[in-house]
């Protein structure tokens, strides 16, 4: 970005709450975000709401892509192949049959969130609970999902 013809100012959100204030006033929003409110729509919608013009995708898209339950579902009715998959809630017991039927190795993941935070390659049933208690500490859903070499 040419400096002499834009006033260029870095924006570093780190609460949500911050957003309204450290954007009042801005002309445009050159996004480069990430993490949880950065990627999940809330800044987008923000702007939007506020009549603020920014680069990317919108807020509905966004939140899309950060829940892999609904993105692997929209790719599989649009026909887009996809690894098969379970989404699990916390209040639900594992399935052990339905993950055998997905077949080892899996990956065990939070649904919501990106960085392969909590991500792991389980190549044996009696690994499941505990990677999948560790998916719960960081987010209220896990997905297992079939393991594509």
């Amino acid at each position: 970005i040419n400096k002499d013809k834009y006033e260029v100012e870095a924006i570093v959100i780190d609460k949500k709450e911050d957003i309204v204030t450290k954007v009042k006033g801005i002309d445009f929003a050159l996004l480069a975000l990430h993490g949880q409110f950065g990627e999940d729509g809330t800044v987008q919608a923000v702007l939007q709401t506020l009549g603020i013009p920014y680069s990317g995708c919108g807020p509905l898209s966004s939140a899309m892509c950060m829940d892999k339950d609904v993105t692997k579902s929209i790719l599989q009715a649009a026909k887009i192949r996809t690894a098969p998959w379970i989404n699990l809630s916390k209040n639900d017991k594992i399935d052990y049959d339905a993950i055998k039927k997905l077949g080892y190795p899996v990956v065990v993941k939070p649904t919501h969130g990106g960085s392969s935070v909590a991500t792991f390659i389980v190549k044996e049933e009696k690994e499941i609970e505990e990677c999948v208690k560790e998916g719960f500490k960081w987010d209220s859903e896990v997905m297992i999902e079939k393991f594509i070499k």
